[in-house]
């Protein structure tokens, strides 16, 4: 048995930094003291020693607060040790004693010491478990504990049941196994989910293929309609192009008239400018003149001012210190006059005082003597007190035990009753499951004989399908051969496009190339065409000028900066990517044809050579120099090398159109082959099929057998346990005829003692009611005594005090007084000091107000100047503002004609990229015969037109590729099918799982409840002679139905233990807790204040059952009771001192200050 030997504290808590040591004996030990001693602090260390990590269970805010504070500081660290007894070696140390020791620090921080090595918290832990100890087990209870497990619901009290009888262990297999059935039940969600898109899949896949023929008849209707639309569409673009044009010659010749007009009024208005610009700077002088001397007044006149401040300032600090002069001398005289009551009042008071202490003098005497007297009559009063409890409780325990003996007979004919009906119950359950094995064992026969046949089915099948399989894998060596020719083959080709993909003659540029002819020969004047076209008409330079035609051969050539800014602006706006050349616009020959002005931009902008170094030499000079071999040399150093792609490309295009050819060949004969092989699939695939569902048939079989012989299993388990619980009935109703039985002869003795004697009753009573009135008479004079002297000791306290405050206001009047005189002294030094800057500043003021007069005489005269030069430079600038004007209103007209005239070329172009628009969307439709709908009217084809592009717009995703997707899925969905089979198997097996633990974890409650009921009893039994048991609160419900405590006090019905009232609750709780730890035993017990609302009977038997158990185990009980201290076999005291914690023992002895 390991038990507390001794227990060492230093800074903890209450305790100072003195060391505290107290030794422990084996039996049970008592802390007893008043209330904030620091009792329970003790029991708080040692649970601080064994590791406890908790601040709320050590009843702090945080761990840091368990180092001591006092009005010397915060100690730095706080220690506590426990010695343990281990001379039985159930601590695996081979030491007869055990040291444990904890340290902590200010920050929190803590460390462990086990016979004084350091160790770990895991370490202590380990170490203490071995013996059953731990920091907050319930061997170790703190304050409130039993009213919490008193005042506990009864869904708390199963988990705490639970918590005692192992439940989490099981919890956390069912746990794991709910987390595998949700898993496997997830599975088999996504399988049966994706199994269902596959049907669904193979539904739609019927109807895309009819979708997508019917969207081919709808957009062949749409092309006549839409080629029809956009014929009729370019008549009305040509129409309104010819009248644009028309408007834009009008508006050029209006713009030149206007010209000439503003060149004459722009002459006009230079000469007027000139003019004002000379009376400005005349202006502009005189106006600096007038800053100046502006500047130079404000500065004087502020100088002027400042000193007539200055002035108005001294005067008013003059007033000022005169006024309070006169208001010293005034206070000096009241406070002297105050001075003199002051000292009057004083000499009142110090004859009030003597008076007052003579009277205290003669009632301490008085209360001393009347002390006496009380305390002798109080002595005579307890001790006839203590003589009647003695008979009353006589009496209360006879009492007592009679009908404790009464009521436990009908709690024994109670419980025979309800015990014979549920020994009824359980006969009835015994049969129902014995019928319900003989079913299960006709079923198990059933599905054996069907698992017999179905497993004859699959191997026939089997046999079937290795036939087909041999088949299936000839036709794929021969289809792998063909695929891996046409990846080769596919391959060739795609690098054949990736490098055809680089030309820039595609679809996009063709088109460009159009729409720039289209500017050039119809539409817009100034573009001559496209670069390309230029030097395809020019033979002699197609061939040199071909190497820069990569990039530029679709640029738009004008003859004109004008016509390429306008070009950019509008291609800009509608974000056209293109290129744009201009040639020269200064040719001489402003009359000659575009191919003439291309030779002549030619010949000075490009040049022809062999050498490279005079190539770079004439690009320095601003020309486009072209080398042989490709290389051309831009202005300003940049040089290209460009290659011939043309003929290589040609070469492409033609082994390009071969390789498709032959490709489409082998695609052919391949398709054959795989269409032989996708029957002899289908017919593999069903056999398959056949197989899979005769196998999940017999998975199916054998989880139902394996599902019945773990019923059947359970069952069988049951019936045990029915019968186990039969026989312990029957045990249970031979012990309540015994105990009826020792219950009769023990009324029998109670009934045949005799009565306590009425008179000697009697005659203490009488005793004591005369001494308590004589005592009530004694204590009444005596507080009026006490009264009276308070009274006498206040009245001399305030005398005191107001003879000290005099003394101090007598003191504070002298020292404002001095404080004063010296303050008028200072007063009339400084007036006499303030009159004389006064005067000085006076003769400042009269010099600087005769300069001030001066410098207005000046400014007058500029300002006169000033004003007549501002009226002439007025007129000139109303002048200018008319013919500015008449200028603006020239310029807003030009800009209106030109704002129009580029709207109509912007206009046309639009037009024209708009009928170039529709002109490539008709080529894009092909030949088209759409004359037979021109018989229709334009609503009607309209009508159509929007109804069969709806119609379209519905069908433009459509699957060309739906019956071979088709047969993929059919494969794949048989596939899904077999796992779906598989999955329900395994979470069949996982549900039967849960089902065992399950039964295991009732069981083991069930178990657990009944030991701990039956102790509960015991215990209820002998602190209280009732009766006791827990029960489930809806036994409909075993699995998750509260667990509630039912009591019965003698002489009372049964109630629920937190229906009653506090003492019984506590008893009750306590009966309940020893149960418990009955199923984890320990070493040693701590209890604090267990007995705190127990009555005197009550606390009597719990003394007596706590000093039995401390004859097998350590008892340390913290106890403010006189019944509890005269069991125990040590008895400690603590107290407050000081602020500090101290320890006493009965004999003094075991405690040491260190």
């Amino acid at each position: 048995m390991v038990y507390i030997k001794k227990l060492s504290l230093h800074a903890f808590k209450s305790f100072g930094q003195r060391k505290a040591t107290v030794e422990l004996v084996k039996g049970l030990v008592v802390i007893t003291g008043p209330n904030g001693g620091g009792k329970s602090n003790l029991l708080d260390a040692i649970r601080f020693v064994t590791g406890e990590l908790s601040p709320h269970a050590l009843r702090v805010g945080r761990l840091s607060e368990l180092v001591h504070e006092d009005s010397r500081g915060k100690a730095a660290y706080a220690k506590v040790s426990i010695t343990l007894d281990n001379s039985e070696k159930a601590l695996p140390i081979e030491t007869d004693e055990v040291t444990i020791t904890r340290k902590i620090y200010q920050s929190g921080e803590s460390e462990y010491y086990i016979n004084g090595r350091s160790a770990s918290r895991g370490e202590l832990l380990t170490l203490l478990s071995a013996a059953n100890i731990r920091p907050s087990g319930f061997n170790i209870l703190p304050q409130g504990a039993i009213l919490n497990l008193a005042e506990m619901n009864p869904d708390d009290m199963r988990k705490l049941i639970e918590e005692v009888a192992g439940i989490a262990e099981y919890n956390r297999k069912k746990a794991e196994a709910e987390e595998q059935l949700a898993l496997a039940d997830k599975n088999l969600e996504i399988a049966k989910a994706s199994t269902a898109e596959v049907r669904t899949r193979v539904k739609q896949l019927e109807k895309e293929r009819n979708q997508y023929l019917r969207k081919k008849a709808v957009e062949a209707e749409i092309a006549k309609l839409k080629t029809l639309q956009y014929r009729l569409e370019m008549e009305k673009i040509s129409e309104v192009l010819r009248t644009v044009q028309s408007k834009i010659d009008n508006i050029t010749e209006q713009v030149r008239i206007l010209e000439g007009t503003k060149q004459e009024v722009s002459a006009r208005l230079a000469e007027l400018k000139s003019n004002l610009q000379a009376t400005e700077n005349e202006i502009s002088e005189i106006e600096q003149k007038l800053s100046k001397f502006v500047k130079e007044r404000q500065e004087v006149f502020e100088k002027i001012m400042k000193l007539r401040l200055d002035i108005r300032d001294s005067e008013n600090r003059v007033g000022i210190l005169e006024k309070e002069s006169a208001h010293i001398q005034q206070k000096i005289a009241e406070l002297e006059s105050a001075i003199s009551l002051s000292e009057q009042e004083l000499s009142e008071l110090e004859l009030k005082i003597r008076e007052c202490s003579n009277d205290k003098e003669q009632l301490e005497k008085e209360v001393a003597k009347m002390s006496d007297e009380v305390n002798g009559l109080r002595s005579v009063v307890k001790e006839l007190e203590k003589k009647l409890n003695e008979v009353k409780l006589s009496k209360i325990k006879e009492e007592r035990a009679r009908s404790e003996a009464y009521l436990r007979l009908e709690n024994i004919k109670n419980s025979k009753e309800q015990l014979m009906k549920e020994k009824e119950d359980i006969c009835r359950e015994l049969s129902k499951i014995t019928n319900k094995i003989a079913e299960v064992d006709k079923e198990l026969e059933n599905l054996l004989s069907e698992v017999r046949i179905t497993e004859e089915e699959v191997a026939k099948l089997n046999q079937e399908l290795s036939g087909y399989m041999s088949l299936i894998g000839r036709y794929s060596e021969v289809i792998a051969r063909a695929d891996d020719v046409i990846n080769k083959t596919e391959a060739l080709i795609t690098e054949l496009k990736i490098r055809l993909a680089t030309r820039p003659e595609d679809e996009a540029s063709k088109k460009f190339e159009d729409f720039a002819k289209l500017l050039a020969e119809k539409f817009v004047d100034g573009v001559v065409g496209t670069l390309g076209s230029l030097v395809k008409s020019l033979p002699e330079l197609d061939e040199k000028l071909d190497v820069v035609l990569n990039e530029w051969t679709n640029a738009i050539v004008t003859d004109n900066y004008a016509v390429t800014r306008l070009l950019s602006e509008m291609f800009a706006s509608l974000d056209f990517e293109c290129k744009l050349l201009t040639l020269n616009g200064n040719l001489d020959k402003t009359n000659c044809d575009d191919l003439e002005k291309f030779r002549a931009w030619v010949r000075d902008n490009v040049e022809f050579s062999n050498d490279f170094e005079e190539a770079c030499k004439k690009a320095m000079q601003g020309k486009l120099v072209i080398l042989d071999k490709g290389i051309i040399c831009y202005p300003g150093g940049f040089v290209k090398v460009v290659s011939d792609e043309r003929s290589k490309t040609r070469m492409l295009r033609d082994e390009l159109e071969y390789l498709e050819s032959y490709l489409g060949n082998i695609k052919l004969k391949l398709n054959e082959v795989r269409l032989r092989r996708d029957e002899v699939v289908k017919k593999a695939e069903f056999v398959k099929i056949e197989v899979q569902k005769q196998q999940a048939k017999l998975s199916s079989l054998n989880a139902d057998i394996k599902s019945l012989n773990a019923e059947r299993k359970l069952l069988e388990e049951t019936l045990s346990q029915l019968m186990a619980r039969e026989k312990r009935i029957d045990e249970r109703m031979e012990t309540l005829a015994k105990e009826e039985e020792n219950i009769k002869e023990r009324l029998s003795e109670i009934v045949s003692t005799e009565p306590v004697d009425e008179e000697k009753k009697l005659k203490i009573e009488e005793d004591f009611e005369l001494a308590s009135s004589k005592l009530k008479i004694l204590e009444s004079k005596y507080t009026e005594l006490k009264i009276q002297l308070a009274e006498r000791s206040t009245s001399l306290k305030s005398l005191e005090d107001s003879k000290r405050k005099i003394l101090n206001l007598i003191n504070r009047y002298r020292s404002e007084v001095e404080s004063l005189n010296r303050s008028l002294e200072a007063s009339k030094l400084r007036v006499d000091e303030e009159k004389k800057l006064r005067s000085e500043l006076e003769s400042s003021l009269t010099l600087l107000e005769s300069e001030l007069r001066k410098l207005d005489q000046e400014i007058e005269n500029l300002s006169i100047k000033h004003k007549e030069l501002i009226k002439i430079r007025d007129e000139l600038r109303q002048t200018i503002s008319m013919q500015a004007e008449e200028e603006n209103k020239i310029s807003e007209k030009l800009k209106g004609l030109w704002s129009e005239q580029q709207e109509a070329r912007l206009e046309s172009v639009k037009l024209e990229s708009q009928l170039q628009m529709v002109m490539g969307k008709l080529s894009e439709l092909g030949d088209v015969d759409a004359t037979e709908l021109l018989t229709l009217e334009p609503t009607l084809r309209e009508q159509m037109l929007v109804a069969l592009e709806a119609e379209r717009d519905e069908l433009s995703f459509v699957n060309q590729l739906a019956p071979e997707q088709y047969e993929a899925l059919i494969g794949n969905y048989k596939l899904r099918s077999v796992r779906i089979s598989e999955l329900e198997l395994e979470r069949q097996e996982i549900i039967n799982f849960i089902k065992m633990v399950e039964g295991e974890k009732l069981r083991a409650f069930f178990t657990t409840m009944e030991k701990v009921s039956e102790k509960f009893a015991a215990y209820f039994n002998r602190l209280t002679k009732g009766v006791a048991w827990l029960r489930l609160v809806d036994e409909t419900k075993p699995s998750d139905s509260g667990v509630e405590v039912v009591v019965q006090f003698p002489g009372k019905p049964q109630r629920s233990l937190r229906s009653v009232s506090g003492g019984e609750r506590s008893v009750a709780a306590v009966s309940l807790l020893m149960a418990l730890q009955g199923l984890t035993p320990a070493d040693f017990y701590i209890f604090d204040e267990i007995d705190a609302h127990m009555d005197v009977a009550y606390t009597v038997a719990l003394a007596e059952l706590l000093k039995e158990m401390s004859e097998k185990t350590q008892i340390i009980v913290i106890s403010l009771k006189d019944v509890l201290a005269e069991k125990a076999d040590q008895l400690i005291g603590v107290y407050m001192d000081r602020g500090e914690s101290k320890i006493i023992r009965t004999k003094l002895e075991g405690v040491k200050a260190g």
